[in-house]
């Protein structure tokens, strides 16, 4: 088991202007990943040869995460999760991921305050390798991996930002690559979500919602 990195994900608002970046250690991540969340819905990831824009959009059945290529304009692609069938598309490989298996609920876990639920993300590697191929460039694995987070959580791109730096605390890009390499089905990536209760003055009322920060990622 790898160590244990608690990396704390909370407002939207808190990282609108703030940019992430971990020097990479693995032989084929020479320089820095940056991880720039613009709002809510984009973000963009940079590595020292690449630069790609990731955003979402929502439909009625549909939510579609996008990866645009910011050194050519006409070279994009998608993530598209069907509501209906709770699954995800990636345009990338041609395959589809069931999402209602990532999410699991944390049995054993008592709410504490505010948090009123808390649930665990899982991908392992061969859900990765559904996902993207592995000759992708970092900046890409970086969107994939923040898109799937995403989707399987319920979580912002703009909160999920960090995702994949904090990740890189636990994996180099050799050994993330070579589990996707792999396509293991009993290893890869683990994710704690807390669901939050949070409460606004509203014309004079209480109005309460909720919103989700992402507290542990481990690699198993």
């Amino acid at each position: 088991m790898k160590k244990l990195i608690s990396f704390l994900l909370t407002a939207v608002i808190v990282f609108s202007s703030l940019s992430f970046a971990f020097a990479g250690t693995g032989r084929e991540a020479e320089g820095e990943l940056y991880v720039t969340p613009l709002g809510a819905n984009s973000c963009i990831i940079a590595d020292d040869n690449s630069r790609v824009l990731l955003s979402s959009r929502e439909t009625p059945t549909s939510l579609i995460f996008t990866i645009e290529d910011l050194a050519d304009v006409d070279e994009s692609d998608c993530l598209i999760v069907n509501k209906k069938e709770g699954t995800l598309y990636s345009t990338i490989t041609g395959k589809t991921v069931d999402l209602a298996a990532l999410k699991q609920k944390t049995a054993g876990v008592l709410a504490v305050g505010d948090v009123v639920d808390t649930f665990t993300v899982k991908f392992s590697y061969a859900i990765l390798a559904e996902s993207l191929v592995p000759d992708s460039n970092q900046a890409k694995w970086g969107a994939v991996i923040i898109a799937l987070t995403s989707a399987a959580s319920g979580v912002p791109i703009g909160s999920t930002a960090g995702v994949v730096i904090a990740l890189l605390g636990v994996l180099d890009w050799d050994e993330l690559k070579a589990g996707i390499v792999s396509k293991s089905s009993k290893h890869g990536i683990e994710i704690t979500v807390n669901q939050v209760e949070i409460q606004k003055h509203q014309g004079g009322r209480i109005v309460k919602g909720y919103k989700y920060e992402i507290m542990d990622i481990d690699a198993y």
